[in-house]
Formats: C-alpha cells, structure tokens, sequence
C-alpha cells in the first residue's frame, strides 16, 4: 500500500508541476499579449496624431492651391517674381520677336538665385545663348566659345535683378564698366 500512495504522490506532484508549468507559461502568455497589446495601443494613438496633423497640413496646402489656381499665369508670377520683375519680362517678349535669339548674361552670384534659369523660361520660345564671366574677366559661353557676333540683343540684371534688354554694343559697355568696379 505504501506503494501505491507513492506512487499516488508521484503522480500528483507530476501533475501539480505540469499544472505550475502551464500556469507559468500561461502568465508568460498573458504578460507577452498584454505588452503586444499596450505596444499596438500606443502605436495606433501616435498613427492617429500623426494623421490627424497630416490631414490637417493636407488641407492648408491644398486650400493655398486653390486660391493659386484661381490666377491666371501672369498674376501667378507677378506674386512670386513682383511686379517690376514680371513687368520687364512682359517688355522684353513684346519687344523680342518668338523666333530671335539674345545673349542672356549671368549676374555675378549666378548659383545664388537661379536668376538666368528664370529669365530663360519666362522669354521661351525665344533662344538664349548664355554668357558667364570667366577667370580674367573674359565673357564666355558655358561651352568656352566667345560671345557670337550675329546674336543682336542682349539680356542682363539691372541693379535690382529685373532683366534688361539692350542690344549687344551696349550690353558690352555695361559689363566692362561693371567688371572695372
């Protein structure tokens, strides 16, 4: 009989361990859902604030849109460029025939404000041949030609970054006078 309540209490602590390993494994179980759980919880609230700002800035910028879109072109750039710029720009395509060429000379700080990339396609269709000051005081073409002699007008900043036609005479006299300074 000692055998068998042995035995008995063999079984029974086979089975108490075998409960304490599944309600071990089972408190693991719980604990690693509870931190996935807090974890997606905490992920979904920062999603949403998130979208909630993104919608938010979405919609700003797409009110601004539509109140551009509402422009015509040449109101578009007067608001970007300014009126004295859009101005000068609007004097040179009346005064430069679609299908003439001009020598457009950089400003100095060329890399600065993009301002002959601009003037460019503001006079599109009309063809540019780009002059930049070289090392020495030589205009050049980005290419290394000199400037070319059949080319009649000129476009150049004034002081204040408008572009200015002249023809090519008096557009030479204006850059030597400028690089004397």
């Amino acid at each position: 009989m000692a055998l068998a309540i042995g035995n008995c209490s063999r079984a029974n602590n086979r089975d108490i361990s075998a409960d304490v390993i599944a309600l071990n494994r089972a408190s693991v179980l719980g604990l690693r859902r509870l931190r996935i759980g807090v974890g997606v919880s905490v992920l979904a609230v920062l999603i949403g604030a998130g979208a909630v700002n993104m919608i938010h800035r979405s919609w700003q910028l797409l009110a601004e849109a539509g109140r551009w879109a509402k422009l015509d072109s040449s109101e578009a750039r007067r608001r970007s460029f300014g009126a004295a710029y859009t101005s000068a720009v609007d004097g040179i395509r009346r005064a430069l025939p679609e299908d003439s060429w001009y020598l457009l000379v950089s400003p100095e700080r060329t890399e600065a404000d993009g301002w002959a990339l601009w003037v460019r396609y503001d006079l599109a269709p009309r063809r540019p041949v780009l002059i930049q000051a070289r090392a020495g005081g030589a205009l050049r073409s980005p290419s290394g030609a000199g400037m070319p002699k059949w080319v009649h007008w000129a476009v150049l900043p004034d002081g204040e970054g408008r572009p200015l036609l002249l023809t090519r005479e008096e557009a030479l006299v204006r850059l030597k006078a400028r690089d004397r300074r």
